[in-house]
């Protein structure tokens, strides 16, 4: 059925409710699973995010239970998709933020290992940027105007959170593309070892 890509869709993108799959799909709706297209015509069967954090809700430790909210919150929509950010910068900000307020208020949390690693690949593609979007210009290593606002806001909300830490590192390294890079990931590394 996954392999049938256009037997599953009609032609503006929705599930076909109706045909030859259309009763197995509604038999997957009704169980909590759903149809996610992954891109480049793949599809994949998975449990839908608000499944999980229901399923556990009040059956879990707190910082379980918040670490299955954050992972709902980050997997409702592809953050990145062949390379490139899928999603808002706004939106990229606030998830970084929830995973460093998690690792702050967990500092005990058997799941600190796995969150801390989440956080340190959001992280690093809110600062760096990932291949198919770079927050600033590879040529002369100017940071991208959008960036540079966001990068701001988050300076003013969040003044002294290690990431905003890492921004004021960003701006005073900005004009190399390259050192940028290199220098964010030590630095980084160091901010890391802290949580």
């Amino acid at each position: 059925m996954l392999d049938d890509y256009e037997g599953l869709y009609d032609n503006d993108g929705w599930l076909k409710l109706s045909g030859n799959y259309g009763k197995k799909i509604k038999n997957y709706q009704a169980n909590g699973l759903e149809i996610w297209y992954t891109g480049e015509i793949m599809t994949e069967i998975r449990t839908r995010p608000s499944e999980i954090s229901s399923m556990f809700l009040g059956r879990v430790t707190n910082d379980f239970q918040e670490f299955i909210e954050l992972e709902e919150f980050d997997n409702q929509e592809f953050i990145t998709n062949d390379g490139g950010l899928s999603i808002s910068l706004d939106r990229f900000s606030a998830i970084v933020r929830q995973w460093e307020v998690f690792l702050q208020r967990n500092p005990k949390s058997a799941l600190k290992k796995e969150a801390k690693e989440l956080f340190s690949i959001y992280q690093r593609g809110y600062l760096i940027g990932l291949d198919n979007t770079p927050v600033a210009e590879y040529s002369d290593g100017m940071i991208y105007s959008e960036n540079k606002e966001n990068f701001k806001r988050y300076l003013d909300y969040y003044p002294n959170s290690p990431t905003s830490k890492l921004i004021k590192l960003l701006f005073e390294l900005e004009g190399d593309y390259e050192v940028m890079g290199e220098e964010m990931d030590k630095a980084q590394r160091k901010s890391l070892q802290k949580l």
